[in-house]
């Protein structure tokens, strides 16, 4: 069981504006969270860059793997699926990344997928809108999106749940313009973002990245 609540920030793809919108804001609030990098999306315009990463990396954010080219990955072959999650954690790690844990691209995954995902990674994170509890499924960790402020309600409840029940939440954002949320500005994200935490912060309620949390669980 978990010793206590916990709360993971994840921000899906690695857009540029985790750095120079959404870091201010945790570091006024001091904590930390992680990011999914594309690997082929790394120093290209509108995403972070190395030395964007390795800043965050160092004031111990979480750098996690997203895949090279952020494809569906059960649409692939067995080989296809292992050079996108290998060469992926690879390129990131020549970057001086470390790299430990996975995002499927767009929580598409099967028994294959997460087979070779233990292969390269402690764990991989799906969607599915549910806490983890015991016993945990470490390639299939549950993630709550709140890219739309309209669901703030419901993101507040489930860190009163894990508040109740002693969990872990996983919430992660895509930090861009949406085609699925088009009245949403990126400030209506940054607003709901500080919102959550603002809640969690009133609840005691730790903030720590995945590799945190499971270090801290499985005492490694």
């Amino acid at each position: 069981m978990f010793k206590s609540s916990i709360v993971s920030f994840v921000f899906d793809d690695g857009y540029e504006g985790i750095y120079t919108d959404i870091k201010p804001i945790f570091d006024i609030k001091n904590i930390v969270g992680c990011i999914a990098i594309i690997s082929d999306y790394l120093n290209s315009p509108t995403y972070m860059s190395r030395s964007q990463c390795l800043e965050l990396q160092n004031k111990g954010w979480e750098i996690m793997g997203h895949t090279k080219t952020h494809p569906h990955l059960t649409t692939l072959t067995k080989k296809e699926i292992k050079y996108e999650l290998q060469k992926s954690k690879t390129d990131l790690e020549e970057n001086n990344l470390i790299i430990t844990n996975l995002v499927y691209p767009y929580h598409d995954y099967n028994k294959m997928v997460r087979k070779i995902a233990k292969d390269y990674y402690c764990s991989a994170r799906r969607g599915y809108t549910k806490i983890n509890n015991f016993p945990l499924d470490l390639y299939s960790l549950n993630s709550i999106l709140i890219d739309n402020p309209k669901d703030l309600s419901r993101t507040l409840k489930f860190v009163d749940t894990i508040k109740d029940t002693v969990g872990w939440a996983i919430f992660y954002m895509h930090y861009c313009l949406s085609e699925e949320f088009p009245t949403i500005t990126l400030q209506d994200k940054i607003n709901n973002l500080i919102n959550v935490i603002n809640y969690i912060q009133t609840k005691n309620i730790q903030i720590l990245t995945i590799k945190k949390t499971l270090e801290r669980i499985f005492n490694v």
